[in-house]
């Protein structure tokens, strides 16, 4: 299922507290023109959440959420990159390409360099909330770990974001554009 249902899509947006990402806060603010209207605003009848009605609003904030995400991706987003063997946590960004093919891990420190440049197509899935030793991630990061696997059994990527928040973020989003460029490819 490519976008999830109404409850579940409405635990995400409460689980992801929108307020707590402020990677993008000034991220694309010409983009929006209210202009105030003189009309008076007319009653909004909310359609049942499994109707078709209720899907398309739905379906439309999940969209724009992923597209936000993803204009953040390019720009480059702060992280850090722990590797499993050892705990060893390094400062790093991750960014996507404009045609949503590759995730880059590049190191925060100069001169940057590639840690790994993933193919999103070959992305499984993207684990929160595993079972990770502590002798590799503390207790109290633990909640910000997202581990992405590979198809093609490459190893594991192990990241922290800023919040809980970025992570559900991260991982919900990875997903979606993982499936969006697998869809690419076959079409």
């Amino acid at each position: 299922q490519l976008f999830p249902t109404s409850s579940t899509f409405q635990e995400t947006v409460v689980m992801l507290r929108f307020s707590d990402c402020c990677v993008c806060d000034l991220i694309d603010k010409g983009e929006e023109t209210f202009v105030p209207s003189k009309a008076q605003p007319q009653p909004v009848k909310k359609p049942a959440a499994n109707s078709p009605a209720g899907v398309a609003p739905e379906r439309a904030r999940l969209q724009e959420f992923v597209k936000d995400f993803a204009k953040c991706a390019i720009r480059g987003v702060p992280c850090t990159v722990v590797n499993p063997q050892t705990g060893q946590a390094s400062g790093a960004s991750y960014f996507l390409d404009p045609k949503i093919q590759r995730l880059v891990f590049k190191r925060s420190q100069t001169p940057e360099t590639v840690i790994v440049n993933i193919q999103m197509e070959n992305i499984k899935d993207v684990l929160v909330d595993s079972g990770v030793s502590e002798k590799v991630i503390s207790k109290q990061d633990v909640n910000r770990l997202a581990i992405l696997t590979f198809q093609n059994g490459d190893p594991s990527v192990f990241i922290l974001e800023g919040s809980q928040a970025d992570r559900d973020r991260f991982a919900l989003c990875v997903k979606i554009l993982r499936l969006y460029a697998q869809m690419q490819q076959t079409a």
